[in-house]
Order: C-alpha cells, then sequence, then structure tokens
C-alpha cells in the first residue's frame, strides 16, 4: 500500500468560486456606478476559499491519515477510534473520533448541495478499511515487538 491522495474536484470548488467572481463583479460595477460598496467583502472572501480550497486533502499512508486544510494534522492509525459519515442539513462529510474522545472533521472527502461527490461513499469505505489495515498492522508489529511471556501451568486443586 502506498498512499491515497483525496482532493475537492474543480467542480466541487466552483461551488465558491463562481458566486465569489459574481458577487465581486457587483460590487465593482457598483462601486463604479456609486451606488453601494456591496460584494467587496464576501466576494473576494468566496473567490479565496474557492482557490485555497485546493489545497484541501486527505492523504492515507500506511503509517495514519494526514488532515491538510488550514493546518496539516497527522493521525496514527492507532489514535483513531472511528471513522464515521455524517449528514448535516444536506452535506455528508467524514468525521474521525479519536481514542482520547477528541472529534476531527475531514474538510475532503465532501458532498453536498453545488459540491456533488458520486464517489462520496466508497471514499468514506476506502477510509475505513485502511484505518482497519492500519491498526491491524499496528497490532501485529507490537506483538512481534513484545512477544508474550508464556503463562505458567496452573497447578491441580
Amino acid at each position: 500500500m502506498h498512499e491515497i491522495r483525496m482532493v475537492l474536484s474543480l467542480g466541487q470548488r466552483w461551488a465558491l468560486l463562481v458566486p465569489g467572481a459574481v458577487i465581486t463583479a457587483v460590487g465593482i460595477a457598483m462601486i463604479t456606478f456609486d451606488v453601494s460598496r456591496f460584494g467587496l467583502g464576501a466576494g473576494p472572501v468566496l473567490l479565496f476559499m474557492g482557490f485555497y480550497s485546493a489545497r484541501f486533502a486527505t492523504v492515507l499512508t500506511p503509517h495514519g491519515l494526514t488532515l491538510k486544510a488550514f493546518t496539516t494534522r497527522h493521525f496514527a492509525w492507532g489514535e483513531i477510534a472511528a471513522v464515521e459519515a455524517k449528514n448535516t442539513f444536506g452535506t455528508w462529510y467524514v468525521r474521525l473520533t479519536l481514542t482520547s474522545g477528541r472529534r476531527v472533521r475531514l474538510r475532503v472527502p465532501l458532498d453536498g448541495p453545488g459540491q456533488r461527490d458520486p464517489d462520496f461513499h466508497a471514499k468514506v469505505a476506502t477510509i475505513w478499511h485502511w484505518r482497519e489495515a492500519g491498526v491491524a498492522a499496528a497490532q501485529q508489529a507490537y506483538l512481534q515487538a513484545y512477544p508474550q511471556q508464556p503463562t505458567p501451568p496452573r497447578p491441580h486443586a
């Protein structure tokens, strides 16, 4: 197993880029005609998020999962207690529950209105299978490194 990299498709990022461009253009036109400053805050923010979201990724490796969003975080497979697909207001996303009890939302994969990903559930299954394989490999490595001592025989009563 090498690594699998999941990113937002260009089609998913259009949900931010198109409205951002339209709102920015309307805002510039309104300033040009001295009407108002509508759109000069939200438009560029949506454009920035549309371009910046190209950086969002979930990378699966034999050692763990790397989450790339506004920061980059790595979680070893043994730290992840559960992988769940969650739905909030019609948008599906993946949530990890760590062994510490903390919950972490992944930015990728994502499936929702305007950001359709027909492979969303297959990607969730892939994350789940890699987690299971990673935990099993970690347990096997631990058992090889620390073999159990034979237990002494029990005395007969």
